[in-house]
């Protein structure tokens, strides 16, 4: 059974409609113990929250392979060495 936003592919109607159902009260913030605003809050921005981290993510890993990548480097001894021979900061 694959659950993708409101539809629910490989199962009856019925399992689909429980399902979904279990899915809402799961993510209910009303039915939680010690029932708060600050809970109600919490709750629902979390969700948000980490659906749009998690989209997001596999939007730059989708782009990241067709992108050029160049790396340039530079030694730290070449840093360090100038900054020694360098006029003391005034």
């Amino acid at each position: 059974m694959i659950v993708f936003g409101n539809l629910v592919f490989g199962a009856s109607q019925h399992q689909s409609a429980g399902l979904l159902s279990a899915l809402i009260l799961t993510i209910r913030p009303s039915i939680m113990p010690k029932l708060s605003l600050m809970t109600l809050a919490r709750g629902a921005r979390q969700f948000v929250v980490q659906e749009a981290l998690l989209g997001r993510q596999e939007d730059l890993s989708y782009f990241s392979w067709l992108t050029p990548m160049t790396n340039m480097g530079a030694s730290a001894l070449g840093a360090e060495m100038m900054t020694l021979l360098a006029p003391p900061f005034k």
